[in-house]
């Protein structure tokens, strides 16, 4: 008799783990869109001793544990990886160490080199209108004079230049607005000028290149000015 019970007992656990398998397999495939046919589904449920209720149940169920099983997954990911990204935060970290004491190394002298040079250019910005106020009026005109005239000569001319440029801008571009409705004559003149523009943008380079050495030349006048010995 004990022999006998425990065959059933053993059986009926045989049986309720296979019915468990059975079932589990049959919502993972209503889950997965492998089982669709509706009459089947009924056939499997009523086979199963399982409600329409009990599969729908158990298919949120499926859903949600899948759900909580991509966190865990991603929880065990994150736990491996998390000592190698704190090792790097931590070597990340006293590199920049090493780099801002580098850094500071570098800088913390430059400071007072820095503000040297700021009174430095300060004292000789002042010593130099010392000189310069020293040197009798006459000999500063009688100097600069020269210099002084061709600078003004040149910033003339390089105005008039200008001024030429502005008017044959104006000039080309109302004609070219205007098309073929423009006077002849004024399309007649127009290469003409656009020829004279050109030379003229030629001519206010040379004077700027030139007023650049005039204001060399006046620079050096004005060291000459600065030296002790002139009196």
């Amino acid at each position: 008799m004990v022999s006998i019970l425990e065959k059933l007992s053993g059986r009926m656990k045989q049986r309720q783990s296979e019915q468990a398998q059975s079932w589990a397999g049959f919502v993972v495939a209503v889950v997965d869109e492998k089982l669709t046919n509706a009459d089947e589904i009924l056939q499997r449920l009523e086979g199963l001793n399982r409600s329409p209720e009990e599969l729908q149940q158990a298919c949120e169920l499926l859903v949600q544990r899948r759900a909580w099983a991509a966190v865990a997954n991603k929880g065990t990911t994150a736990e491996s990886e998390y000592p190698r990204l704190t090792a790097q935060q931590k070597n990340a970290a006293e590199e920049l160490e090493r780099l801002i004491e580098q850094h500071n190394k570098k800088y913390a002298p430059l400071d007072g080199k820095i503000e040297q040079a700021r009174n430095d250019i300060t004292n000789g910005a002042d010593a130099r209108r010392r000189l310069l106020d020293t040197v009798p009026k006459a000999v500063q005109v009688a100097a600069c004079a020269d210099v002084d005239d061709r600078i003004q000569q040149n910033a003339d001319e390089a105005e008039s230049v200008r001024k030429q440029i502005r008017e044959v801008n104006h000039w080309l571009t109302v004609v070219e607005e205007r098309g073929a409705s423009a006077a002849q004559e004024d399309l007649e003149k127009l290469s003409d000028q656009k020829a004279r523009l050109k030379a003229l943008k030629k001519q206010e380079s040379e004077l700027a290149e030139a007023m650049q050495g005039l204001q060399s030349e006046r620079d050096a006048v004005m060291a000459k000015l600065l030296l002790p010995e002139t009196l």
